[in-house]
């Protein structure tokens, strides 16, 4: 009846951490905002039911605490401390993966492999602090509730007989140890549901495609005719910046409409849409974060790397033209002013290895006193200096004989939260809904500016959102059916242009088609209406989205092809 009885106390003992576990599990998660409400009435019963189980445990465990004999034997006390240790590294992970998930969404495994093999230099690390802190506390309250069980299980075996003991102990051991295997192997199973590797492995051994390949039309060999009198070009890359922030009577999902200036700049210029409202490009895949968006409206191509992965040279494709290389050919002054670090995700490599390109990044500012050398917000400067940077090298570049290709990209926007700066309002409960705001006003703001200078009326200027806001927990509460698309905006084409009002509803394309239809605003003819794998929106010739369906191309895009089987070196 002895061994029965501390039997029985020590397995209460271990359901009643448990349940305690669950009960801070669900806590912790909810206060994060990754699971239900906290006046959900499901919190409240588990918060009850969790309250009497600790207290039972507790005072199973005091009234054994006078036990007198030997503590657990040290084989079966190292396994015991080894699986709780397994347990809240397990514990901590889960967290930090839950957070990562509901910040970001589910992320292309090629996505973070390319992040890998490039420069993270000039990263603003507020987004691992949003991960890492809520993980670090959850950390040390597992640990204190591993502490909790040993300790509980230490003093309930104390009150038991030396022979039970050991086969008490050898019972524990093996659970601890089948539980700590189990936990690590669901673990792994969330990871994977959030990170897709064996999907991406699986595209790249057993299957190919010579979709990409097949549909490439080289910008190098297309024949591209430009105006007598060409014109300069503007392309301002607005950080996560999606037609979602507007209301839904403008073709958004919010009832308010948190980008109003860059609505009436959609409206009153030319907007290519998938719907009859204001609209843009689909999400695809190898084109759903900065540098693959630059890189799918440079070269006309999503952006992947295969299983040919390796550390970042010098160059990214300098075998294949882009629009870098085609206006440079034409006799363009190439220019791009950031905000952030450019070595940041390989986006120096892209730069420096098509045309001629004079980069203005955080580090020029430094260099040229614009700011100080100890000053650094955010992910470098604040948007509001990049405008006014923007201004003055503009203004600069513009006494220049030849015409210009001037390249802008914001940061403010980005998640988690975005970068609050002095040009915020407080028009909203939520910051990351105040820093949409001030974007779209800061847009407006430049756009107004050039219009008053001179250079603006041989100028177009098109304006884009590199791709959809990763900020997850954002768009929660939106229509389930919605699509969201990235902004787009041209602003004064060449007068040239044949606007037919059917080109620009209820299209279906992505920002590859930026590239021949960015060259046919400033006026170029483009032989058979296609660069790369990008189609001219302009024209009547379908996209491949089009041509083919959406759902089939973003297949392809999965797939390994022979286009990239060194996409580093070309």
């Amino acid at each position: 009846m002895e061994k029965k009885k501390y039997l029985h106390i020590a397995l209460f003992s271990i359901l009643m951490a448990i349940f305690f576990i669950v009960f801070i599990t669900l806590s912790y998660l909810s206060y994060l905002n990754l699971i239900f409400s906290a006046n959900d009435i499901l919190f409240y019963i588990i918060t009850a039911i969790s309250f009497v189980a600790l207290t039972f445990s507790s005072i199973a465990t005091i009234r054994n605490n006078r036990a007198k004999t030997k503590m657990f034997n040290k084989k079966t006390k190292r396994c015991i401390i080894t699986s709780l240790i397994i347990f809240t590294i397990v514990y901590t992970l889960f967290i930090a993966l839950s957070k990562y998930n509901y910040c970001f969404g589910a992320v292309d495994a090629e996505q973070i492999f390319y992040h890998t093999f490039v420069s993270s230099a000039g990263m603003d690390f507020s987004t691992v602090f949003e991960i890492s802190i809520p993980s670090i506390v959850g950390c040390i309250i597992f640990a204190s509730i591993s502490s909790y069980i040993y300790f509980a299980l230490s003093i309930v075996m104390n009150g038991a007989q030396e022979n039970l003991n050991t086969k008490v102990g050898k019972k524990i051991s093996a659970g601890a140890l089948c539980s700590s295997i189990i936990s690590v192997l669901l673990l792994l199973s969330y990871l994977l549901y959030i990170i897709p590797i064996f999907n991406f492995v699986y595209y790249q051994i057993f299957t190919e495609s010579s979709f990409i390949a097949d549909n490439y039309v080289d910008p190098k060999t297309t024949a591209i005719e430009f105006p007598e009198q060409k014109r300069n070009l503007i392309y301002i890359y607005l950080e996560s910046m999606e037609n979602t922030f507007a209301d839904q009577e403008n073709g958004g999902a919010f009832k308010d409409n948190y980008i109003p200036e860059i609505t009436q700049l959609q409206k009153d210029n030319i907007n290519f849409s998938n719907t009859d409202e204001i609209g843009g490009a689909l999400p695809t895949y190898g084109i759903t974060y900065t540098t693959a968006s630059i890189f799918a409206q440079s070269f006309g191509l999503p952006l992947k790397i295969g299983t040919n992965a390796k550390p970042m040279p010098d160059a990214l494709l300098p075998n294949k033209y882009n629009i870098y290389d085609i206006l440079n050919n034409a006799g363009y002054s190439q220019y791009i002013v950031m905000g952030s670090d450019v070595n940041f995700g390989g986006l120096k490599e892209l730069f420096q290895s098509h045309g001629n390109t004079t980069i203005y990044d955080y580090c020029d500012m430094v260099d040229t006193g614009f700011i100080d050398k100890n000053y650094k917000v955010f992910w470098g400067v604040e948007d509001k200096l990049v405008y006014d940077y923007s201004k003055e090298k503009l203004s600069e570049i513009a006494q220049k004989k030849e015409p210009f290709f001037f390249v802008m990209e914001t940061v403010d926007t980005h998640n988690p939260n975005g970068y609050i700066c002095s040009e915020c309002k407080s028009d909203f409960d939520e910051q990351y809904s105040n820093v949409v705001a001030c974007a779209s006003r800061q847009l407006d703001n430049f756009i107004k500016w050039a219009k008053q200078q001179e250079w603006y009326k041989n100028t177009t200027i098109v304006v884009v959102g590199d791709h959809c806001s990763m900020k997850n927990d954002f768009f929660t509460e939106i229509p389930s059916k919605y699509q969201r698309t990235t902004t787009n905006i041209i602003i004064n084409p060449d007068p040239s242009l044949s606007l037919d009002s059917t080109i620009f509803t209820n299209r279906q394309f992505s920002s590859m088609d930026m590239l021949p239809t960015t060259l046919a605003s400033i006026g170029c003819k483009i032989d058979g209406e296609r660069l790369g794998l990008g189609t001219n929106l302009f024209s009547d010739r379908k996209t491949i989205f089009e041509e083919f369906g959406f759902e089939y191309v973003n297949e392809e895009f999965r797939k390994k092809t022979t286009l990239y089987e060194n996409i580093f070196n070309g």
